[in-house]
């Protein structure tokens, strides 16, 4: 299978790479099924939707075919931007499917290269940039004729209740700070990039792109990711990190339980 082009340098376009099977595949067929089966992109269950299969690579990404018919246009011989942004961010949630989380988009920023001609077909592409559960920073891009037509940035939040059910319970524990998500821009090449960095780390200084200095922005609404027992969005009390409550093997991350 034809490969395409990772910002980490992991992958270029033309690059032959393998396809997983397995228990990794069972999982995000699995997981597509039980959270996502009318979805327009992927969902299996909707005749209506693209059902749109998606490959796992050695790298841990996913990768998918689509073909860009016609009845897709938007501008005449141009696929619509909101069919390219609704493929990049299925690809994503996939990615994620993949790797065993159920996420939300809460944040989806969509930089259209080239205009992505219909008739042709195209590879859509996904991977994990960050992950500090239950926040992912995500990456994807769309590859036709060998070349990149468009990329995407989202920010996903896994969904309460998707890796295990507990019951809630008052708990005033006080939470921190763990790291937010900054947002740089390249001053010689104009590439922009986010990253996760602890509030008194220092600001990256290169692009890792060009290698020319870059500057950090502010006010473009970078998320603040909390650990410890409340949750960043609501304050709901959550378990944390530590032994679960209820007494199970596998760490939960949800509210705590009566048990």
């Amino acid at each position: 299978m034809q490969g395409s082009r990772q910002d980490n340098g992991h992958l270029m376009v033309g690059e032959v790479v393998s396809v997983v099977t397995g228990p990794v595949r069972d999982t995000l067929s699995n997981l597509r099924k039980q959270v996502h089966p009318n979805c327009v992109v992927c969902g299996p269950d909707n005749d209506a939707g693209l059902r749109l299969e998606f490959d796992i690579l050695e790298d841990g990404s996913v990768q998918t075919y689509f073909g860009c018919d016609g009845t897709h246009e938007g501008f005449p011989g141009m696929l619509h931007g909101g069919v390219i942004s609704s493929l990049l961010d299925g690809a994503m949630t996939n990615c994620l499917f993949a790797h065993g989380h159920t996420g939300i988009t809460g944040e989806l920023k969509v930089r259209f290269r080239y205009p992505v001609a219909t008739g042709r077909g195209s590879l859509v592409r996904a991977w994990i940039k960050e992950s500090s559960p239950p926040f992912h920073l995500m990456k994807a891009e769309l590859i036709q004729d060998q070349q990149v037509k468009a990329r995407a940035t989202g920010k996903f939040v896994e969904q309460a209740g998707s890796q295990l059910e507990c019951k809630p319970k008052q708990q005033t524990t006080p939470c921190e700070v763990k790291m937010p998500i900054y947002e740089y821009e390249c001053k010689k090449c104009g590439e922009r990039f986010e990253e996760l960095q602890k509030m008194n780390d220092a600001p990256l200084k290169s692009c890792p792109k060009c290698g020319g200095s870059v500057s950090r922005l502010l006010g473009t609404g970078a998320a603040i990711i909390m650990k410890g027992s409340r949750s960043a969005a609501s304050g709901a009390p959550r378990c944390g990190q530590g032994t679960p409550c209820c007494g199970r093997d596998v760490v939960c991350n949800q509210p705590p339980c009566d048990k």
